[in-house]
């Protein structure tokens, strides 16, 4: 039986529910009779009466003629009456006859009424041969709103059945079921209720149409559905690591037993391979569907894979999903692993960026953000220590604050994410390895500075490339507000840190950096001694070397700019606005050339916060934001800087000395001990023009606070200079678009040497760069690490000149345009790709090229049409968006140059 219907027909079968509903409609519509006669056996187990568009129809058996005339007599005027009788028509007289619809008694077609239904003229034979059952129950579930009319004339198969089990599952129809929407249907327990309570036999016929016109996973999706409630994604991901993608040599004894057992899920039967492998695929699309939805049946399904796989005995399997979160875990403790081979055997080199790239690879591993994260910024912390910057020996004051701004900073960011480290006890041991061995290295620059900081100071000397905080009004403000007006806003407290966070997210919203026209990298300023607001703020917002306060600094800023200087309480603003109106509209006018607005979130951060936490994006800082927005729409060019920078509480030491400051101390307290450095000069705003101050991070002479500064170190004295123009306005006189200002570790792994061509081989070993030394502090903590990377060699000796020297290059070349890309950018692209396997992220090709992020794509553009010869990807785009990609081999062959 289907839906109370016999599969095989009789000579007089019972009429389906649905068609005596059908053919009721077409009594009912038909108006000039009032009674039908449906040839069909005298049995009806429906409802005595029915509703047909506002009409009653009585719906009876009529075994005999008798019984029919009596129904017919009894009728009340304003019903209709259906009879299902098996009597011929002689049997029922004219009597009856002559009162039925058509004088005759109408033989049951399911099809002809079911053709009817959707206004279809044929159809079709592969829907005829699925047999009775098909147009019987497309009768009977005729949804409130009817079946979708067949706008072609012919009622298709797929579209009958594919309506019919959407209907069956709750879904509106007309449907557009395929394998994935069916398996998105399924993995919701009200739809897996409603398709368990469909007829065994119809269950059976739709699940082997589903296999056929569907896919076979269809049919095992289906089957699952109908046998547990366990979710059918989370069925799907089981089998994702049961059956993988790309299959292990061997597998364990647990696996096979689990793929046995898994089999009652699926109708009991063995698993053809190639179909759990279609529901595994179908299931992850289903799954980051969900996930893109942010959809808590997600959720769910993860949950209830990740249990099954405990109850099919093979838990380990869980580690293997590049889906579950248990896989995500696996690959943490992976990486751990690798990151702690790195650091302690000698003999063996962690594949630290396999392990990330694992990780990366994980398709939910967003979920997990600070984990992921951390582990990303591990990564960058390996590749910096075994790069080439890391024994940078800067040889003056103004090398040391460029190398910060250009890589400390950086590193400053990696090893504060490291520091709040990790859930997982392994891996956090592990992270704080790291981390102390880059905050150690890292100091050896403090050190080098201090001692280049306090010369420099002691002889009233500005270092070279850097401006002096209290000349920045003077050198970089007030010139550029005389070719385009000007907000500068003074984040209290950042650090180079803090920078690097907040110029990208700057960027991320669409502003344009601009660097000094004579070089590639950031400005810099130099703090004032000690590092505190009372006398750096002060010196930057007055011009000159001062004590005070804002009472000091407003009028001063007006007097040497012409614009208005807003402070804290200035900025709040009325209720339903972002910015103070007077903030805004100083903004908006165009002949105040210089607007001036000081955010003190960052140091604050420093007395009730966590700034080692905290990421710094715009909306973290309040009013960053908005004087942003409005900035932009004004014209203005921002400038975004300091009065100094500032360390973090990392298990700091107290030395408790009277009259001292968080981190600086008065000469008369005694002379500089371990960790300090003595300054004097005119620089030096402390009383008698010298003081004490703390050179390494972990010391402090007051309370225990979130963070401090005052003190010497690079993160405390360098002044980040961020200046940030509108992208596409003309250029500013001294002034250009910058390149990325991140470095090439934080993107790219390490360059490793390439293999010697023939050329270099031939050199003598004499004039080849020999290993460096061991660095000061390297192996301490138990940690070894490789030497610096040597920079790689340049790309094979000859192969970009005879590149550029070949005729299909200069024939290529000439097609170019009038203003074909610059030689010395192209080479330095390709040297820079071809030194990285011929891999690298947009801003380190950007860097190399010596363009901003928003000249790449045009700049990339012209090298192609010179290298991409007929079309062939010589050099391309990968599918994320963020890397550039050189076929070397393809490079050859198209331009002939051998190897």
């Amino acid at each position: 039986m289907v839906g109370g219907v016999s599969v095989t027909a009789s000579a007089v079968a019972p009429a389906s529910a649905g068609l005596v509903h059908e053919r009721a409609r077409a009594l009912v519509g038909h108006g000039t009779h009032k009674v039908l006669l449906l040839r069909a056996a005298p049995v009806w187990t429906g409802p005595d009466v029915i509703e047909v568009d506002g009409c009653r129809v009585r719906v009876r058996p009529g075994p005999s003629q008798l019984a029919v005339l009596a129904e017919i007599l009894d009728l009340p005027e304003e019903e209709c009456l259906v009879v299902l009788t098996d009597r011929p028509e002689q049997d029922l007289g004219d009597a009856v006859m002559l009162r039925a619809l058509g004088r005759r008694i109408e033989q049951p077609d399911d099809w002809s009424a079911l053709a009817d239904m959707v206004g279809a003229q044929a159809i079709d034979p592969a829907l005829r041969r699925q047999g009775r059952w098909a147009a019987a129950t497309l009768l009977e579930n005729q949804p409130r709103e009817g079946w979708p009319v067949a706008t072609t004339g012919v009622l298709t198969q797929d579209a009958a059945l594919g309506n019919l089990l959407a209907h069956l599952l709750g879904e509106r129809v007309p449907a557009h079921l395929d394998a994935v929407r069916l398996l998105e249907l399924l993995n919701r327990s009200d739809r897996r209720a409603r398709w368990a309570a469909v007829d065994p036999d119809l269950r059976r016929h739709l699940t082997r149409w589903a296999g056929e016109a569907l896919g076979p996973q269809s049919a095992l999706a289906l089957t699952a559905a109908a046998e547990s409630t366990v979710s059918v994604v989370a069925v799907g991901l089981v089998a994702d690591v049961l059956w993988p993608a790309t299959p292990a040599r061997t597998m364990d004894a647990d696996q096979i037993s689990a793929r046995t057992r898994i089999e009652k899920y699926l109708g009991g039967r063995p698993v053809d391979q190639r179909h759990a492998r279609a529901l595994a695929s179908d299931a992850r699309d289903v799954a980051l569907r969900l996930d893109d939805a942010d959809d808590p049946e997600l959720n769910n399904a993860l949950v209830q894979a990740e249990a099954l796989l405990m109850d099919l005995g093979w838990p380990d399997g869980r580690a293997r999903s590049d889906v579950l979160s248990s896989g995500l875990t696996a690959r943490l403790e992976a990486f751990g692993t690798m990151l702690d081979v790195r650091l302690t055997s000698q003999g063996a080199d962690g594949d630290v960026e396999g392990a990330m790239a694992a990780i990366a690879g994980h398709r939910l591993a967003h979920r997990d953000p600070h984990e992921v994260a951390t582990a990303r910024m591990a990564t960058r912390l390996v590749r910096w220590v075994g790069g080439p910057t890391v024994s940078a020996q800067p040889a003056t004051l103004g090398e040391s604050l460029h190398l910060h701004v250009d890589d400390g900073g950086w590193v400053d960011r990696a090893v504060a994410a490291v520091w709040t480290g990790s859930a997982n006890a392994a891996l956090a041991a592990v992270y704080r390895r790291l981390a102390m061995h880059a905050r150690e290295v890292r100091a050896g620059r403090d050190v080098l500075a201090a001692g280049q900081l306090a010369a420099a100071t002691a002889r009233d000397e500005a270092p070279a490339g850097v401006v002096l905080v209290e000349n920045l009004l003077a050198e970089v403000v007030r010139p550029l507000g005389a070719q385009s007006p000007v907000l500068l806003i003074v984040l209290d407290g950042m650090s180079m840190r803090v920078a690097t966070e907040v110029a990208q997210g700057a960027l991320d919203i669409g502003w344009s950096e601009l660097v000094p026209k004579d070089g590639n990298t950031r400005a810099v300023a130099l703090a004032t001694l000690p590092t505190v607001t009372r006398f750096s703020r002060t010196s930057l917002l007055t011009g000159r070397l001062r004590d005070g306060g804002q009472s000091t600094e407003k009028p001063r800023f007006r007097a040497l700019t012409g614009g208005p200087l807003f402070h804290k309480d200035d900025l709040r603003a009325d209720s339903g606005a972002l910015l103070a109106a007077d903030v805004g509209a100083a903004i908006d006018d165009e002949a105040t050339r210089v607007v001036g607005v000081v955010l003190n979130t960052i140091d604050d951060a420093l007395a009730k916060d966590d700034p080692e936490g905290t990421r710094w994006s715009l909306d973290r800082i309040q009013h960053l934001r908005p004087l942003l927005d409005r900035a932009i729409l004004a014209g203005r060019v921002v400038v975004l800087t300091s009065d100094h920078g500032h360390v973090v509480e990392r298990g700091s030491e107290g030395r408790a000395v009277a009259g001292a400051d968080s981190r600086w101390r008065p000469t008369s307290t005694g002379p500089a001990a371990g960790g300090e450095v003595e300054v004097s000069g005119s620089r030096v705003l402390a009383a008698g023009g010298a003081a004490v101050l703390a050179l390494d991070e972990d010391l402090r002479y007051g309370a225990k606070s979130a963070g401090y500064h005052g003190g010497a170190s690079l993160a405390e004295i360098t002044v980040p200079v961020v200046v940030l123009d509108r992208i596409g306005r003309a250029s500013i006189a001294s002034w250009k678009e910058a390149p990325p200002q991140v470095p090439a570790w934080w993107h790219d792994p390490a360059v490793t040497p390439r293999p010697e061509s023939p050329a270099e081989r031939s050199l003598s070993t004499a004039t080849k760069r020999a290993p460096k030394p061991p660095q000061p502090g390297q192996g301490t903590l138990d940690i070894f690490l490789p030497e610096p990377a040597v920079p790689a060699a340049p790309a094979e000796a000859g192969l970009v000149d005879r590149l550029l020297a070949s005729p299909t290059y200069r024939t290529q070349r000439s097609r170019a345009g009038r203003r074909p890309v610059d030689e010395g950018v192209l080479r330095a692209v390709l040297d820079e790709l071809l030194n990285r396997s011929g891999r690298a992220h947009r801003d380190t090709v950007a860097n190399a090229a010596g363009v901003s992020r928003a000249a790449l794509d045009p700049t990339l553009a012209a090298i192609k049409r010179i290298l991409n010869l007929d079309g062939y990807p010589v050099v391309a785009d990968e599918a994320d968006g963020l890397t550039v990609a050189l076929d070397e081999r393809l490079l050859r062959e198209q331009f002939e140059l051998g190897g």
